[in-house]
């Protein structure tokens, strides 16, 4: 909800993955590369995935949100992705 009650030129507070482990612990928003969450279960975390690759993870996560682009090969990756999460047993929703 954090990035959903902000309008879009507002600043919100957020931590990388090189950030000290407090300020990890501390930050409701993290941006990483990688899957792994330091100090913080996966089944609390809300994944944001703005890559081409497929989360394998994905099952671990309390949420995964996917972005998708408008350009023909995102929109493509995009669907290769939503029949990925679909064979592994999941339902996604189309949100927009």
């Amino acid at each position: 909800q954090v990035l959903w009650g902000v309008s879009g030129v507002d600043f919100v507070a957020h931590a990388s993955e090189q950030s000290e482990t407090e300020t990890l612990l501390a930050s409701k928003v993290v941006l990483m590369k990688s899957a792994a969450v330091p100090g913080r279960e996966l089944s609390q975390v809300v994944l944001v995935n703005a890559c081409e690759a497929w989360p394998e993870t994905h099952a671990q996560y309390l949420r995964v949100i996917e972005l998708v682009g408008q350009a023909p090969s995102d929109v493509t990756a995009g669907r290769e992705r939503w029949k990925k999460y679909v064979s592994a047993g999941a339902q996604p929703d189309k949100l927009g």
